[in-house]
């Protein structure tokens, strides 16, 4: 929120009570010398000038002297009014997401804003208390010190609850941000994470249940106290991806939308949930809303490539994979998918070289070490595919991914490889 400072304004007032003396002066001087032209003409002359007034408008000099004391007076009411005490204005309250994704550069416009504001607050000795506070939590979610960070936003849900219902709803969507995307305690899987699992037939999703618990509620807080916030339905909708109330979660998506018709995060999640009911096709319609809403959204284009390979729609797929990783070079998941797209279309030898690339960006990716052992299985190199299998399987339990490792011993006990790597693990 832009506002002008009380020194210009106090500038303004008295720059314009002197323009308005100065001006007065002028016409009263211009007006006493058309006067004492006057005197000196026959009496018909002198009193054909009184009527007429000053310079023929009508106006004499005593109107004019009363018309200019009360502009004066206006001028005066209106620097009383300026610089009568007032309570400090909110300039600042970005969320705990609008603070990780400026710390993260994802949006560069809004995280010099963010930062820009927070420095602001921080030189300003009069600064309320919620723009210090909301500075504050920045710097320490900035600094990943995330539990002082709620400890801040927490101290803004007992300053506005019951006072301001709007302010208080955003600090409690922080809250639930933070237990969530901001990583309290272990490290919480994102939303990507969590609709690449449910693509690879791996509902599992490895998370803190107590973060859960107090994600929810917090994010149950924002909606009773600011029913029409979208933003909060949506990720509530993601906490419920997670527990896998997935219809619910689509009934969050569905009033986030319903609220916000022009938001990409929406239709995108939504997609996923889609996803995870099995219902595809109502997943590629989702993430075509989203992209055309934001085209550049490669997660966007990935899941509905996701989609597609669901459906066996393996050129499609590509196409999606490829998009992506024209937008974000650097995303291991998109190499991954786009080889589970080569792979489909036959083609195990260039699938390698995407399983190759993702595990270079990701040398922890359990899930492309698993298919790149299959396109190795496929192209007869069983001995190295052993290899990979045997560190997919390590990684997966290193992760705590226990439905995953059981899903890919079932697949290899079916291609037959299984056999040998038992005693390896």
């Amino acid at each position: 929120m832009i506002q002008f400072s009380k020194v210009w304004c106090g500038f303004t007032v008295v720059a314009t009570i002197l323009v308005l003396i100065f001006i007065t002066g002028l016409l009263g001087l211009s007006a006493q010398t058309t006067q004492d032209g006057v005197v000196a003409k026959d009496k018909s002359s002198n009193d054909t000038a009184k009527r007429e007034g000053l310079f023929g408008s009508g106006i004499s000099l005593e109107d004019l002297s009363n018309i200019g004391g009360f502009l004066v007076g206006i001028v005066a009411v209106v620097s009383i009014i300026i610089f009568r005490k007032q309570p400090p204005i909110q300039v600042l309250l970005p969320t705990s997401e609008d603070i990780h994704k400026s710390i993260k550069g994802e949006q560069s416009n809004e995280s010099s804003r963010v930062e820009k504001a927070v420095q602001n607050v921080e030189r300003n000795p009069k600064a309320s208390f919620v723009d210090k506070t909301t500075a504050s939590a920045y710097r320490l979610q900035q600094s990943k010190n995330i539990d002082e960070a709620l400890q801040m936003w927490c101290k803004i849900v007992d300053y506005a609850e019951g006072n301001d219902d709007n302010l208080a709803a955003r600090a409690w969507f922080s809250i639930g941000y933070l237990h969530i995307d901001g990583s309290v305690g272990e490290k919480m899987p994102s939303a990507n994470d969590l609709a690449l699992h449910l693509q690879l037939d791996s509902p599992e999703v490895y998370i803190n249940p107590n973060a859960i618990a107090e994600a929810f509620s917090s994010y149950s807080e924002a909606i009773r106290l600011k029913p029409d916030y979208a933003e909060a339905y949506c990720k509530r909708g993601t906490v419920k991806l997670y527990l896998g109330e997935y219809e619910s979660a689509l009934d969050d998506y569905d009033a986030a939308i319903r609220l916000k018709p022009d938001y990409p995060s929406a239709y995108y999640n939504r997609g996923n949930a889609n996803i995870a009911i099995g219902k595809y096709e109502a997943a590629v319609d989702d993430y075509d809303a989203a992209i055309r809403l934001k085209p550049d959204y490669p997660e966007a284009y990935i899941h509905r490539g996701n989609a597609n390979i669901a459906m066996g729609e393996y050129e499609a797929a590509f196409d999606d994979c490829n998009e992506a990783i024209c937008l974000k070079p650097d995303y291991p998941e998109a190499y991954i998918h786009r080889g589970i797209a080569q792979a489909g279309l036959g083609h195990d030898a260039l699938a390698l070289h995407d399983y190759d690339k993702a595990i270079r960006l990701k040398p922890d990716y359990s899930e492309a070490y698993y298919g790149r052992g299959l396109a190795k299985v496929n192209l007869g190199n069983i001995e190295n595919a052993r290899e990979d299998f045997r560190i997919a399987l390590e990684l997966a339990e290193q992760q705590g991914k226990e439905n995953y490792k059981v899903y890919m011993e079932e697949e290899l006990q079916r291609l037959g490889v299984f056999k040998g790597l038992e005693g390896e693990q």
